[in-house]
């Protein structure tokens, strides 16, 4: 009993493993500028873009599950959206490196010479305390007082 390696089968296996390892690209550049939870939020609408999509070119039947999976999935976009805090947080010094234009509060530094908007480079953040509104991401990682 034997697989019959047919030029499709090889085609399909390309296209998943291209696939999957961009998925993991995106997943991991997600983490480092959304933070985990709402990273989370967006990875899970994979299964209903693949339902909805199922629905539309296959016209296949999703099923009455998807419906109450559906409103959930809602109500945590929803929150991911709507949820937000501030509040006086210290930010630590730190150097990295990471793309970033000058728009927000935490990359506003000097250039020497000429750039363009959004740029990639070794830069320093100050030890800097403020507040405005904020969700987890690369440069709001500290702790919340119970």
């Amino acid at each position: 009993m034997g697989i019959s390696w047919n030029v499709n089968i090889i085609y399909a296996l390309l296209l998943g493993t291209f696939s999957y390892g961009i998925s993991l690209v995106f997943f991991i550049k997600a983490l480092e500028g959304l933070g985990s939870f709402r990273t989370g939020v967006f990875f899970s609408l994979a299964p209903f873009i693949g339902a909805v999509t199922s629905l539309i070119l296959l016209r296949e039947w999703i099923g009455w599950v998807m419906f109450p999976a559906t409103g959930l999935m809602v109500a945590g976009l929803w929150l991911m959206i709507e949820v937000k805090h501030s509040h006086l947080h210290v930010h630590e010094e730190m150097t990295h490196a990471h793309l970033h234009g000058h728009e927000d509060i935490h990359h506003r530094h000097v250039h020497s010479g000429t750039f363009q908007e959004p740029h990639v480079h070794e830069h320093t953040h100050l030890e800097k305390a403020h507040a405005h509104t904020h969700w987890p991401d690369t440069h709001h990682r500290h702790e919340h007082d119970s």
